[in-house]
């Protein structure tokens, strides 16, 4: 509006004529020399493409719209960075961004799958062999040694699930460490720290004398795996393209399942022809390339900066009285009051709530899906080995379908309700000028909101329940692969929405802390606990297969209701917002339409004194 009024060089009037502007000389003659100062970047955008539009003699007022667009949007991104001048590596792009990010996703993940790996793995001596039909002399004489993981270091089955237990400690130890120490230091650097320990970790592991030192190698590789699930989504929520935030979201997070698989079958073939000790040094090589060129290239950091408000005193104030509380206090009491302080956002906590609900079902899938399926359907599946497999190349298809679709989903329905909304608004203002100076309001929703990822995120919770049931209800083998697929892509489809709530629901410089205190809840509260309280169940129904997970989905319906009322509650804020963003529109509104009465008038004065 000041730039408006500032620049009258070429400005059009609302009838559609060019205004001219008055000569720069006093009534006695004598040019008046205006003061020089230098007008900030927007004004001097504006005033070039004016004075371009001026000399075409060319009148378009999409073009305006497009570029007064392009202004409040640059504008929004200043207000969320600490600096007035954003300066990039030449390396960097958006989308180089995303593929790296894909690709070290895909490294970290591929370890998780070579443990699983049954290769790596292997059996403990004494064992029985892991083929149903391997019964010859050196099946036997093999199952009877042990190989593998277990068979080298002698240790059986539990305590061959403690070394992925002490995994999971060391991410929910390193998580919340990394994300505190994100807002000092820059965040590209730590991930770059954390890839340097996986990367020693995996080595570590291949080169193991005792169980002992594997398993501390393995608290190193979960430390390490920290860095990147506490600040990997919050850089991609900075970078991506407006209205494509979800969908970019879950390009990263399908490449979890795909991470996961790829390492199953690549600890199976390198495990079995070179031993398992390869498979994690071929992984500790993968690690190093991507572990290098983050530590040497220049690197980008976070917005620190939690987005302006219409008090900008009032938010100053508190935001220093903060870095004084922050600065009395050690580093486990800052984390502490960090993490109440986002607890005490209802649409957060609800949203932890929910996903640990769905982690919960999760974690009975991952340990028991697969025995579950072959313990209900023996006969079509004749062996263990062909259950896994089956069921396997089920999930991870569902996992990268459905995390996919999930992100393209909730995208293509916020732009629906963008477009509803702007219908709305010009129902409500006509089609004129003020109907393009409201609808401005709508560009800053061209990203689903919270509410419309919570409330998708219910409708798959939903569906998920709905269609899990009936493929355990099943007596026919195909008709269970199929309504589990269903349920198992409609479960999948959250993964990436709900990622988002995490991050949009907490001011800016809270977000890899949300991804921290995210990653504890659903491991502490769903998918850790999950696995032996379903064998507990398991064995008071006597092994009732069907029964028991049919009770285990309905958290999948808990998950769903837990997402329903987090999304009434950001719905009513999103409203709030609307509110407050129409009434400041109305009021930008009556100052133009004075504005543009004075322009008139001071336009026919001049054409007055020229026929004079």
């Amino acid at each position: 509006m000041v730039f408006e009024k500032a620049l009258t060089l070429g400005t059009t009037t609302r009838g559609g004529g060019r205004r001219r502007s008055a000569p720069a000389v006093e009534s006695d003659d004598r040019p008046v020399t205006p003061p020089v100062t230098t007008p900030p970047v927007e004004s001097r955008m504006r005033a070039t493409t004016t004075m371009t539009r001026e000399e075409r003699g060319e009148e378009d007022d999409d073009d305006d719209d497009e570029r007064n667009s392009l202004l409040l949007h640059n504008n929004h991104h200043n207000n969320n960075t600490t600096t007035s001048e954003k300066r990039l590596p030449k390396w960097f792009s958006p989308k180089r961004l995303l593929h790296l990010f894909c690709l070290v996703a895909i490294a970290l993940y591929l370890d998780r799958g070579v443990v699983s790996s049954a290769a790596v793995s292997g059996q403990p001596p004494g064992g029985s062999g892991g083929d149903e039909n391997a019964d010859d002399a050196d099946g036997a004489a093999a199952a009877s040694k042990g190989y593998g993981l277990q068979g080298d270091f002698d240790i059986n089955y539990a305590e061959y699930g403690v070394l992925q237990s002490v995994f999971v400690i060391g991410l929910l130890v390193g998580a919340p460490v990394f994300s505190e120490l994100s807002r000092s230091v820059n965040a590209f650097k730590l991930i770059s720290l954390g890839l340097g320990a996986c990367a020693v970790g995996d080595l570590g592991c291949a080169l193991s004398p005792n169980f002992q030192f594997l398993l501390l190698m393995r608290v190193i590789v979960g430390v390490g795996e920290a860095s990147f699930v506490a600040l990997a989504a919050p850089f991609i929520d900075d970078h991506a393209p407006r209205g494509m935030k979800t969908r970019w979201l879950s390009y990263l997070y399908l490449c979890v399942p795909f991470g996961v698989a790829l390492g199953i079958v690549y600890g199976g073939i390198v495990g079995t022809y070179f031993g398992w000790r390869f498979a994690f040094f071929g992984n500790a090589l993968l690690l190093v390339p991507l572990f290098a060129f983050c530590a040497t290239s220049d690197p980008i950091d976070l917005r620190k900066k939690t987005n302006t408000t219409n008090n900008n005193n009032a938010a100053t104030n508190a935001e220093q009285q903060q870095v004084h509380q922050r600065q009395d206090k050690n580093i486990v009491e800052v984390f502490v009051y960090d993490s109440l302080k986002l607890l005490k956002i209802p649409t957060f906590l609800l949203t932890l709530s929910g996903f640990s609900w769905y982690s919960l079902v999760l974690g009975v899938f991952s340990a028991w899906g697969p025995k579950a399926g072959f313990a209900l359907f023996e006969y079509e599946l004749h062996t263990r080995s062909n259950a896994d497999t089956a069921l396997g190349i089920l999930t991870v298809f569902c996992g990268v379908f459905g995390t996919l679709l999930g992100g393209i989903g909730v995208d293509y329905f916020a732009k629906k309700r963008k477009q509803h909304f702007q219908n709305q608004i010009l129902e409500r203002h006509g089609r004129g000028r003020r109907a393009r100076v409201s609808s401005s309001s709508a560009d800053s929703s061209a990203d689903s909101s919270v509410a419309d990822n919570l409330y998708f995120s219910a409708f798959c919770s939903f569906f998920a329940f709905i269609f899990v049931v009936i493929s355990f209800s099943s007596k026919n083998f195909y008709s269970f692969l199929f309504f589990l697929a269903v349920g198992e892509s409609f479960a999948f489809m959250l993964q990436a929405p709900i990622n988002a709530v995490v991050l949009w629901s907490v001011p800016t410089d809270s977000r890899p802390l949300a991804c921290a205190l995210c990653t504890v809840a659903v491991h502490v509260f769903g998918d850790v606990p999950s696995p032996p309280l379903f064998g507990y169940l398991l064995v008071k129904t006597n092994e009732n297969w069907r029964w028991v997970m049919k009770l285990f989905t309905l958290c999948f319906a808990v998950a769903g209701v837990v997402f329903f009322v987090a999304g009434m509650i950001a719905s009513a804020s999103d409203r709030n917002d609307i509110f407050d963003r129409e009434v400041r529109n109305d009021i930008d509104f009556s100052n133009n339409s004075e504005g543009d009465v004075n322009d008139e008038r001071e336009e026919n004065d001049d054409e007055n004194d020229v026929l004079i």
